[in-house]
């Protein structure tokens, strides 16, 4: 059902992919195969494709590098020989859930990408010869935007006052705009486009919980408590029971679940339980959405079955 309501928003050709993609859209800003018709800032460049160029399969690139890693770090998470120890527990499922979310935006032709000085500087180098260097473009994170029917990328530096905060801020626009999305879809009935809302509403309503998170950052806050202030319990002497600890790793092994059957808001959760689940629950989305664009290959030979598909099939479990 899910899978249903963000089919639409999927980036124009990207199920078309096929063979193994490469590429990273940092790299292809530091190559300089683009021009300007704009003025380039230090927090923003709209680059213009050359004719014929596109960006689908570095967008399919790293959509299937993401997940891969994802549940890469989900299957390699397991209760350890001191078994009311959920330190670690709580640091991989956030990554894996991170780099989920990664994915789910490249699918939409929208990422959050690091760029290093070398690369805002070749940047620097193309506008300033066209004319469109207004200032030099800084290296921090931006939000880029591939709009494919234009044949630009839109590129914002991102807000906050770290990486991971920035990160889920755009993470948090993109799950507006689906939720939107889906109401406007005219192909989904009215009960459909509604209980797929509600779901999506579900995981923004954690990911902006408790005051933490006005900007999406609640995974990260917690990630963050864990690991700098030794918070929820996870560290020696630990504070929790056995029991407590075992379902926690049982949440955790959600993620292979239908995103369908996770409830994200179960009564009387703690906010530990809610966090292994809600990062469960991000995996086991981005690998729906994987499935469904995989079976929609034009030449059934998607890029995504080689790459993290192929992976989930050689996982034990």
């Amino acid at each position: 059902m899910l899978v249903d309501g963000l089919r639409p928003l999927w980036l124009p050709a990207i199920a078309g992919v096929s063979g193994v993609p490469g590429g990273r859209i940092s790299e292809w800003v530091g190559e300089g195969q683009y021009y300007f018709d704009r003025p380039v800032g230090p927090a923003s460049a709209s680059f213009v494709l050359t004719p014929g160029a596109e960006l689908v399969d570095i967008f399919a690139a790293e959509m299937s590098r993401f997940l891969s890693a994802a549940i890469e770090t989900s299957v390699g998470i397991t209760q350890p020989g001191m078994p009311k120890s959920t330190a670690w527990l709580f640091i991989q499922t956030y990554y894996a859930a991170f780099y989920a979310a990664h994915s789910l935006m490249r699918s939409v032709g929208i990422s959050a990408s690091n760029f290093k000085v070398s690369e805002c500087q070749r940047a620097d180098t193309v506008a300033a010869a066209l004319g469109f260097l207004s200032a030099p473009l800084n290296a921090a994170q931006f939000r880029c935007e591939y709009v494919s029917v234009a044949g630009r990328l839109e590129c914002t530096k991102t807000n906050g006052s770290g990486v991971h905060e920035q990160f889920w801020r755009v993470f948090d626009g993109f799950l507006q705009n689906a939720m939107t999305r889906v109401l406007q879809n005219a192909s989904l009935g009215a009960a459909d486009s509604q209980d797929i809302f509600s779901r999506l509403e579900a995981l923004r309503s954690v990911l902006t919980s408790s005051g933490h998170g006005a900007a999406g950052n609640w995974l990260s806050t917690i990630r963050n408590d864990v690991t700098y202030k030794q918070l929820h319990k996870a560290w020696f002497p630990y504070g929790r029971s056995r029991a407590d600890c075992d379902r926690l790793f049982a949440l955790q092994k959600q993620w292979r679940k239908a995103p369908d059957e996770i409830h994200l808001q179960p009564p009387n959760v703690i906010d530990a339980e809610r966090f292994v689940l809600t990062c469960a629950f991000l995996v086991s989305l981005a690998i729906a959405v994987t499935k469904d664009m995989a079976a929609r290959s034009p030449s059934g030979a998607s890029f995504l079955s080689g790459g993290p598909l192929k992976l989930l099939n050689q996982a034990p479990g």
